[in-house]
Parts: C-alpha cells; sequence; structure tokens
C-alpha cells in the first residue's frame, strides 16, 4: 500500500524535533495562548494570519506535539527536488486561478488527500488569506479553506469538523531574537454552516469566511488604516511603553495595549480625519528626533540614569572574555546568514532564509567541530567544547544586544534637557483624547 502523507515518519519525527528545538533558540519569548481550545477528538483545521512566509506555519509546527498536513501554494512545486523535500515536510500543494484554469482540476485530487488526512485524525493547516502580508493587518480570506471543510463535513458525517483561527504576532519580522505571541481561538463548528451550505452554496460558504475572518481579526494585531499603516504602528508601540514604563509587564500587556490604541486610531481616522493627522505628523516628528539623537522609544519611557548604567558597565567588563569565546567559536553560522539575508530584494522572505541557513549552518558547524575533536582528542572535550559554544554564543547574542542598548542609553543621557522637554511635549500630543 503506498504510504500516505500523513502517516508517521521516523526521519520527519526527528526533523521535527530538531526545527522546534531551533525555533526556541532562533526566537526571544515565545508566548502560547489558548492551546487547550485545540480538540483531541475533532477533525480540527488550523486557520492562522499569513504575515511571515515559511515561519507561521513552522510556529503552529512548533505547538502542535503530533503530526499536521499543511498546504501551500502550488507553484513552490515546479521544481521537483523542491517538491520531494516539501513532501517529506507534510506539504501538499493547492492550486489557484494564477496557477491556469487547467491546473485548477487538480485541486480535487489535493482535497481528497486533505479530508484522508482529517479523516486519520491528522490536523490540516492552512493560510486562509492565501497571499502574505508582511504587516500586522489581515487581508481578505479566499476559498480554498472552507471548500475542504464543507466536502469534510460531508465526507465525514461521524466526526466533527472545526476550524481553529491561530493569531500570530511578532515584535520583529526578521531578526532573531524577536519575541512571538501565538493564540488559538476557540474552535468553529464547520457542522453549524451545514444547512445555509446545503440550502446555497456561496451563502454558507460566505457566512462561515466572514466568522473566521471576525474570529482572526480579534486575536492579533489588526491596523485597517492604509494611510497610516506605519504611523499607526508607530504610535501604538509608543503608547504600549509609556502604559506600563518601568512598571512590571508581560510581552502579553503590551501586545493588547497595542492592539487596543491602533483600534482607537482606526476609528478615530474615521470619524475625525484631522486630529488623526495631528498625530500623525507629531509622531513623525518625535520619530525624526529619535533617529537624529540615536535612541528609541524605550529610552524615552524608561528614562534610564547615571546609577543605573555603571553596573552593566561593570558587568559588560567582566563577562568580555565570556562574550569573546561564543562569539569566535559562533561567527561562521550567526553571520554568514546575514550577509546572503540582506542580498534578498523581498523583507517578506528574510526571517525564513535567515532561519533555514542558521538551521542548517548550525548544525553542520557543530557537528564537524564535535567529529573533529571527538576522533583527534577525545569525545568528552568534544561533547564539552560543543556544549560551551552553544552556551556562550547565545551569551555573545544577547550580549550584544545589551551593549547596543547601553550606547542607546548613554545617548539618551547626553540629551539637553531642553531636548528632552520637546520630547515631552511631543509625547503629550500623542495622546488621545
Amino acid at each position: 500500500m503506498k504510504n500516505k502523507i500523513q502517516d508517521f515518519n521516523c526521519w520527519h519525527w526527528l526533523t521535527k524535533v530538531y526545527v522546534k528545538f531551533a525555533i526556541r533558540q532562533f526566537y526571544g519569548k515565545i508566548d502560547v495562548i489558548g492551546k487547550n481550545n485545540i480538540p483531541q477528538d475533532k477533525a480540527v483545521i488550523f486557520a492562522p494570519n499569513h504575515q511571515n512566509a515559511l515561519m507561521d506555519a513552522l510556529l503552529v509546527l512548533y505547538v502542535q506535539p503530533g503530526r499536521i498536513v499543511f498546504l501551500a501554494r502550488a507553484d513552490i512545486f515546479k521544481n521537483k527536488k523542491v517538491a520531494s523535500i516539501l513532501n517529506f515536510l507534510k506539504i501538499l500543494p493547492i492550486y489557484r486561478i494564477r496557477d491556469g484554469r487547467n491546473e485548477l482540476d487538480k485541486n480535487y485530487e489535493i482535497f481528497e488527500k486533505s479530508i484522508d488526512v482529517l479523516r486519520d485524525n491528522v490536523p490540516l493547516c492552512l493560510m486562509p488569506e492565501g497571499l502574505q502580508s508582511f504587516k500586522r493587518k489581515l487581508l481578505p480570506l479566499v476559498k480554498g479553506m472552507f471548500r475542504i471543510a464543507f466536502q469534510a463535513q460531508e465526507e465525514l458525517p461521524e466526526k466533527e469538523v472545526v476550524i481553529i483561527p491561530v493569531g500570530i504576532d511578532y515584535t520583529d519580522y526578521i531578526n532573531s531574537g524577536a519575541n512571538v505571541r501565538i493564540e488559538f481561538g476557540k474552535g468553529i463548528p464547520v457542522e453549524q454552516f451545514m444547512d445555509s451550505y446545503n440550502e446555497q452554496p456561496a451563502k454558507g460558504l460566505n457566512m462561515l469566511r466572514d466568522v473566521v475572518s471576525e474570529r482572526i481579526s480579534k486575536l492579533i494585531q489588526d491596523i485597517r488604516s492604509e494611510k497610516y499603516y506605519e504611523n499607526f504602528y508607530e504610535i501604538s508601540t509608543i503608547y504600549s511603553l509609556l502604559e506600563f514604563g518601568d512598571k512590571k509587564h508581560s510581552q502579553e500587556d503590551l501586545f493588547i495595549s497595542r492592539k487596543n490604541t491602533s483600534l482607537r486610531l482606526d476609528q478615530l481616522g474615521k470619524e475625525n480625519p484631522e486630529k488623526t493627522e495631528k498625530i500623525v505628523n507629531t509622531q513623525i516628528k518625535l520619530t525624526e528626533i529619535l533617529k537624529e539623537h540615536k535612541i528609541t522609544y524605550k529610552e524615552i519611557t524608561n528614562k534610564p540614569s547615571v546609577a543605573s548604567i555603571i553596573p552593566k558597565i561593570l558587568f559588560y567588563i567582566i563577562s568580555f572574555p565570556l562574550f569573546l569565546f561564543g562569539w569566535i567559536s559562533n561567527c561562521i553560522p550567526a553571520y554568514f546568514p546575514r550577509i546572503i539575508v540582506r542580498k534578498l530584494k523581498e523583507d517578506s522572505f528574510k526571517s525564513s532564509f535567515n532561519f533555514v541557513l542558521w538551521l542548517v549552518l548550525f548544525l553542520l558547524f557543530y557537528m564537524i567541530i564535535f567529529l573533529s575533536v571527538g576522533f583527534s582528542v577525545s569525545w568528552l572535550y568534544a561533547f564539552i567544547l560543543t556544549l560551551m559554544m552553544s552556551i556562550t554564543g547565545k551569551f555573545a547574542y544577547h550580549y550584544l544586544k545589551w551593549v547596543i542598548n547601553l550606547k542607546r542609553n548613554i545617548c539618551y543621557l547626553n540629551l539637553s534637557n531642553e531636548m528632552k522637554e520637546k520630547i515631552s511635549s511631543l509625547i503629550e500630543q500623542l495622546f488621545i483624547k
């Protein structure tokens, strides 16, 4: 019997273990919310927002403990070698009108395979937006997911098919060390829409699509303004930092603050365009001043003092040898991907390329070091060395970030009182009253 894409594969399982470990190392803090909303006894279709290419799918994979099958756009399957790799990774192609009308008929086979995946109690994951948006904004959802969902419910009457909306939020799309928030919403039973679908398929499909769209939107920062998108995001970031300042807070607190602020700004943009424009102009002036003086929003909200940075300087001096060892021993796999990624024209794929290169190079580099030292000296020394390289490498990465923050703190301290007052005045003008 021919193997199904959803069947257990030992090599795939080992790859997944390594990928999950690498994601844990690549990102900073990963918050997972609503994992208890994923049912174990139903046919599950995950519907995440799509903002960061491959990383969106990998983060769903990171959370989901068992097997999972993905559907991705068919054009990436054109190369046979790439297609075989994607099949190994349990990814099926789905065809769109842009792939050619003749290609659309292939979706019948893909839909049947997808339904068979659900029949075997393995979840599916589709990006319902179809396209990727490198912005904190939900695009209109396409119909492919919902056609599969209704067809699955028809062919699997003994199962309850549910769509799980997923919201993914990144503090930084491109660079490693960013914090990530993943929230799983409550399942949407497809059965509830079957009567409408049977009566009028287009109506039932649109009803389900609207509900899923609304649910995903509530799980993310969904900035609707086209004109002021960048400005609204910048303002929401300032608000979130100002709201908490040096008070104890979590990434979740900052996300909720950003989300609520952008909702208020979108509403203000509709109700009072003149006031919105004034607020945006104020934000632009503030951002220009911060760039000119090489500081960020964190410095103007935390307001560092000389007393607070002296202990940091002492720590950096004492720990410099540790940093130096970590940096020298990891510079090849850590910085080579960045050289390649900088050459990419599309920002939306930089994080994915960076991660994949990082994933492969670190594994190969550490294996070469381990085997070389193991065969030439001893396996104990090989283990100790690679372990030290791993620990100090991560320390070196954070050390560089700390030094950059220290430089910004010093730049803030060098500001004149007049400039600090001007910045405070601009911040006051940003508030929505």
